[in-house]
């Protein structure tokens, strides 16, 4: 396409002005969506230290280790603000060597004792700040922790 400028300098005034217009909205859904990743992160990070909390209060005892309700206490503490959010499960079981499952106040067949695992389980729906291709929104956070009670 011919210039119909006095010279080739003013023909090119408007092409940063254009560049700029276009790149705009690229920097700024590239900013946002860095951010919704170190959020989404962060949420993670903060759900899973509280799923190990409450595991770590069951781990003490076997008192503690029965003690459903204090060990999703002890992963809402941990989880600070916002935690009322949380939907927090807590459970104990008793396995074998062999795997198979009893109640924790019986014996296995071979007559050991079996061992006690205390598990917190945590879960939240994650709102990003604005929708992504590809990406559901709310997005589904879960972590667990599992360990055995000393």
């Amino acid at each position: 396409m011919l210039c119909t400028c006095l010279g080739f300098r003013a023909c090119r005034k408007g092409g940063v002005a254009v560049e700029f217009a276009l790149m705009v909205p690229i920097l700024v859904f590239t900013m946002i969506a860095m951010v919704d990743f170190v959020r989404l992160m962060s949420e993670d990070g903060r759900i899973a230290n509280a799923a190990l909390a409450g595991a770590h209060f069951g781990m003490q005892s076997t008192a503690h280790a029965a003690d459903e309700e204090g060990m999703v206490r002890a992963a809402r503490a941990d989880a600070g603000k916002g935690a009322e959010e949380l939907e927090i499960v807590a459970e104990q079981k008793c396995l074998c060597a062999n795997g198979s499952a009893v109640l924790c106040s019986l014996s296995c067949e071979n007559g050991a004792k079996p061992v006690m695992l205390v598990k917190v389980s945590i879960s939240k729906q994650f709102a990003t700040m604005m929708p992504y291709p590809m990406i559901e929104n709310p997005v589904p956070l879960y972590r667990d922790a599992e360990v055995q009670v000393q």
